[in-house]
């Protein structure tokens, strides 16, 4: 839990009171990345200011659902996918 905690608080900073996190098209696409491990695909493309978070969000992902049911799975995805929604909609307030 702490991992995952550590993770979130890193992440919500890349986003939060930056020129970047104002930004509504890097937002969704900082979401659409770190997605991207949960649904098993490529990322969007590269950013290397980005990378090391879906590169750390890929090794919670396999450490946390390893052996857990797809059911379980699936609830953490809408969890996580919760967790970066709201980024881009406060990357849309002036």
């Amino acid at each position: 839990m702490a991992d995952w905690m550590g993770w979130f608080f890193a992440f919500d900073d890349i986003l939060d009171n930056t020129d970047e996190g104002r930004d509504q098209e890097f937002a969704a696409f900082v979401a659409d990345t770190i997605n991207s491990v949960h649904n098993s695909a490529p990322p969007p493309r590269h950013d290397p200011d980005v990378e090391p978070y879906r590169v750390a969000m890929k090794d919670l992902w396999t450490r946390t659902t390893t052996d857990m049911p797809r059911s379980w799975c699936r609830r953490l995805t809408t969890c996580c996918r919760c967790c970066c929604g709201p980024r881009m909609t406060t990357a849309a307030r002036p």
